[in-house]
């Protein structure tokens, strides 16, 4: 089982500062894929949607899932240990479920147009159809245009990340990274991600984004790298989630079949 420690905070240059511990680490236990977020008992504050927001606490998402169609989010997925550590699960729903699997998903309180945002985290051992996420989403998620920065961890391949860019201008249909570059933009890591803990970041700027692990730029990206040269820029928020593929996006992340996980 791989286990690790992971802390995240995130610089607003001067909106918010300070440390907000928030971990991430996973592995598997009996089938399932599990991740863990280091959060000191001073400092975790877990709360549901429409609930008051504390700076520094995490939302724990508790809708259906909109990229995966079998998936919804479960408070339940999302537990405290008693170490300190907070664990995504991934497994299979109960019986009366309207979906068939259920993973976790934390979000930050805090939201920033710039800044950046910060995971030390240990990827889980990963299986095909799984995926490990650490990005910069837009705040509000009806209101706002798509704005998105991923670091993913996607598959069982956990010494290479896979980054994206997600942007849309106004009522316009969105653009990313991916499409403009014709393919994945994958990152050499130069270590495996599941076998110990490393810092990965994303700085947002009103002119670039770079993404980092350990310090070392992943990628680089400006208007120029986008299609159109879109760069759009709205409120973000830090987010986290463990999760598996449905039927459509398997030629992706790979169909989510291995040994004691659920089809």
């Amino acid at each position: 089982m791989a286990r690790g420690l992971a802390r995240s905070h995130l610089d607003q240059h001067g909106a918010l500062s300070g440390h907000h511990p928030g971990p991430l680490g996973l592995g598997q236990e009996q089938g399932a894929v599990r991740s863990g977020t280091a959060l000191t008992a001073a400092t975790l504050c877990l709360l549901r949607a429409g609930e008051p927001e504390e700076p520094g606490g995490r939302i724990v998402s508790d809708w259906p899932a909109g990229q995966s169609s079998c998936l919804a989010w479960s408070p339940a997925n999302v537990r405290p240990a008693p170490d300190g550590r907070i664990e995504l699960h991934l497994g299979p729903a109960p019986p009366d479920a309207d979906r068939l699997r259920q993973g976790g998903e934390v979000q930050s309180c805090a939201v920033a147009a710039e800044g950046l945002w910060e995971w030390e985290a240990q990827a889980p051992a990963l299986v095909p159809g799984a995926v490990f996420g650490l990005f910069a989403y837009r705040a509000d998620h009806a209101a706002q245009p798509w704005l998105e920065f991923d670091i993913e961890f996607v598959g069982p391949d956990t010494r290479r990340a896979r980054l994206n860019i997600h942007m849309q201008a106004s009522s316009a249909a969105p653009v990313t990274l991916e499409a403009a570059r014709g393919g994945p933009v994958l990152a050499e890591l130069g270590f495996d991600a599941a076998r110990g803990l490393h810092r990965y970041g994303i700085a947002v700027t009103g002119r670039e984004v770079v993404f980092t692990a350990d310090g070392r730029v992943l990628g680089r990206f400006s208007p120029s790298d986008m299609p159109g040269r879109l760069w759009a820029g709205g409120l973000l928020r830090g987010f986290a989630n463990l999760w598996c593929v449905d039927t459509t996006l398997e030629s992706w992340a790979g169909s989510w079949r291995a040994s004691g996980q659920p089809r």
